[in-house]
């Protein structure tokens, strides 16, 4: 989880398959987002 989460930060969420970089960051969204 660190790692994807480092990748997102970097904004080089580009070297990981669109699903995958939907799902992780829907999943950093919504822990971000209580209301979500």
């Amino acid at each position: 989880a660190t790692g994807t989460l480092t990748v997102l930060l970097s904004g080089r969420e580009g070297t990981l398959p669109a699903p995958a970089l939907a799902y992780d960051e829907g999943r950093l969204l919504r822990a971000v987002t209580p209301a979500g």
